[in-house]
C-alpha cells in the first residue's frame, strides 16, 4: 500500500512537472513571437534605384524592434509609400532567416522598378477643366495646345523627377522643372528648380455669371514669365520643410485695360514682383494620389512683393488637411479640407490675382463650370469609398513597353459630399456664388491604375439643383 502510494505521488510529481515545463514552454514561445528583432534589409531588383533611396522611404530600420501583431498593417503601408514615389510599379516585402525563438530575422524588399522615361505626345485643353472645355468651348479644337511633356524621372537612381513642356497651339507653353530630393546622403535636403514661360491670344480678362469672359486678340493678349528655385529639408521621413524664392512677370496687351478690364493688372500692362514662400508638409497617406489610409497637415505662407518696387503686395497664408480611415478591408471614408486668406497692403486688388475656387485643384464638384473671386475661402470634400476590384493585369507582349506589362488595377465607386465658402469685398451682382454657402453631393467610379494614376467619373448635383457628369483625372507627376 505504502508501495502505491508512493508510485502515485510520483506520478503526480511527474505530471505537474511536465504541466509546468509546458506552461512556461509556451509561455517563452509566445513571449519571443510578439516581438520582431530586424537584423538586416535586402533589397532585389532595384537596377538603377540606390539602396539608399528605397530605405529612407521605410518606417523601420535595421536594428529596430517591431511587434508581430503590426507586421502585415507595417508591411502594407510601406508598400504603398514606395509606389506612391513613381519609382516602382511592383513590390513585395517578406521576412527572410527569421529565427522565432529569438526573434531576430531579416527584410527583403523586392521592387520592378517603374519606367523611368516618358516622351509623352499630349493634347493638352487650355480651358480650366474637361468638362468647360467640353460644355462651355463645344469642345473646339481651336483651344487645344499640342505638343509634348517628357518626363524623365529616377535618372541617376535618386528618386528626381526632371519634367520637360514644349506646347504649341492656343497657348504657347515652355516649362522645365527638376526636383532632386537628395543633396547628402542622408537624403535630408534637396532642392527644386522650375523655369516656365507661356504667351496666349486669348484671355479671361473678366467674371461675369460666375464664369471667364474671354477676349482673343491678333496679337498676345498675355505673356506670363515666373522662375523659382527653392530648397526643403525632410529631416524623417513624413517630414518635409520647404522654401522658395520666385520672379514672376506678367504682360498683358493695352487694348486689355483701354477696352476691357483696366484693373485687370491693377491698372498697368505689367506686373513684376518677387515672391518668398514658405511651407510645411507633414504626410503620412500610403498613397500620394487616391490614398487610402493615413494623413496629411500642409501650411503655408508666402509673401508677394519683397522689393518696394515690386508691383503687388500682398501676405497669403493657407492650411489644409487629408484624413483616411479604413473602415474595414473595402470599406473606407476619407475628410479634405483648406482654407485661404489673402491680405493686400493697399486698395489695389489686381482682377488676375484675386482667385479662389474653380482653379486648378481648389473647386468643389459640382461647380466645374463656375469660378468664384475673393480673398478668403474655404472648402471641405468627403468620400465614402468601396474597393469592389484589386488586380493586376499581365498584358505580356501586347504592351511594348516592358516596365508597363503588369499593370495594378483598382476599382472604387464612391459617395461625396463637398461644401465651401468664399469671401470677396469685390462682389459683382451678377457673380451670385460668392459670399455664398455652396455645397453638392453625388457619386462617381475611381480607377487607379499603376498606384498613381486616377480616372474619376463623377455624377453631381450643387445646391442650384444643377445636375451633370463630369470628368476628373491625375496622371501622378
Amino acid at each position: 500500500m505504502r508501495l502505491n502510494l508512493q508510485k502515485f505521488n510520483c506520478n503526480i510529481l511527474i505530471v505537474k512537472t511536465l504541466f509546468f515545463l509546458h506552461f512556461f514552454s509556451s509561455f517563452s514561445i509566445s513571449a519571443q513571437n510578439e516581438k520582431l528583432i530586424i537584423q538586416k534589409i535586402m533589397l532585389s531588383g532595384n537596377k538603377r534605384t540606390l539602396d539608399n533611396t528605397i530605405k529612407r522611404e521605410l518606417t523601420f530600420h535595421e536594428n529596430d524592434t517591431l511587434q508581430l501583431k503590426d507586421l502585415d498593417k507595417i508591411i502594407q503601408f510601406n508598400k504603398s509609400r514606395i509606389l506612391g514615389t513613381g519609382i516602382a510599379n511592383q513590390i513585395n516585402i517578406n521576412l527572410k532567416n527569421w529565427d522565432t525563438e529569438s526573434g531576430k530575422t531579416d527584410v527583403l524588399v523586392e521592387i520592378k522598378e517603374a519606367i523611368f522615361l516618358y516622351p509623352i505626345p499630349i493634347a493638352e485643353l487650355a480651358d480650366r477643366n474637361f468638362n468647360v472645355w467640353i460644355k462651355e468651348q463645344k469642345a473646339s479644337l481651336s483651344r487645344l495646345n499640342i505638343g509634348t511633356y517628357t518626363y524623365w524621372l529616377n535618372a541617376s537612381g535618386r528618386a528626381e523627377l526632371m519634367k520637360f513642356t514644349l506646347l504649341f497651339g492656343y497657348t504657347n507653353k515652355f516649362e522645365f522643372n527638376y526636383t532632386q530630393p537628395a543633396l547628402n546622403t542622408k537624403r535630408t535636403i534637396g532642392i527644386n528648380l522650375n523655369l516656365h514661360y507661356s504667351s496666349s491670344k486669348e484671355l479671361g480678362y473678366d467674371t461675369q455669371n460666375n464664369k471667364l469672359v474671354f477676349k482673343r486678340l491678333n496679337e498676345p493678349a498675355i505673356q506670363k514669365q515666373k522662375y523659382t528655385v527653392g530648397v526643403f529639408y525632410r529631416p524623417e521621413v513624413f517630414t518635409n520643410y520647404t522654401f522658395s524664392i520666385s520672379y514672376q512677370k506678367n504682360n498683358i496687351s493695352d487694348s486689355i485695360i483701354n477696352s476691357y478690364n483696366e484693373d485687370f493688372l491693377g491698372k498697368s500692362i505689367h506686373q513684376n514682383y518677387f515672391s518668398a514662400k514658405y511651407q510645411l508638409d507633414i504626410d503620412k497617406r500610403n498613397l500620394k494620389v487616391f490614398a487610402t489610409k493615413g494623413f496629411k497637415i500642409s501650411t503655408y505662407l508666402q509673401k508677394d512683393g519683397i522689393f518696394e518696387q515690386d508691383d503687388l503686395n500682398r501676405i497669403i497664408w493657407g492650411i489644409g488637411g487629408e484624413k483616411y480611415w479604413a473602415l474595414s478591408q473595402k470599406w473606407n471614408i476619407d475628410l479634405k479640407m483648406k482654407a485661404q486668406l489673402t491680405h493686400y497692403f493697399n486698395d489695389k486688388i489686381p482682377y488676375y490675382t484675386n482667385k479662389a475656387l474653380g482653379y486648378e485643384k481648389d473647386y468643389l464638384r459640382g461647380y466645374e463650370y463656375y469660378v468664384v473671386d475673393g480673398q478668403k475661402y474655404y472648402w471641405g470634400k468627403t468620400n465614402l469609398k468601396y474597393l469592389i476590384l484589386d488586380k493586376i493585369i499581365h498584358w505580356g507582349k501586347i504592351m511594348p513597353i516592358p516596365k508597363l506589362r503588369n499593370m495594378p488595377i483598382q476599382f472604387f465607386p464612391s459617395l461625396n459630399f463637398d461644401a465651401g465658402y468664399v469671401d470677396n469685398k469685390l462682389q459683382k451682382a451678377s457673380n451670385n456664388l460668392q459670399n455664398t454657402f455652396l455645397f453638392s453631393y453625388g457619386f462617381g467610379w475611381n480607377t487607379l491604375l499603376y498606384n498613381n494614376k486616377l480616372i474619376q467619373i463623377e455624377y453631381s448635383i450643387n445646391h442650384l439643383n444643377e445636375k451633370a457628369l463630369f470628368l476628373h483625372y491625375d496622371i501622378g507627376f
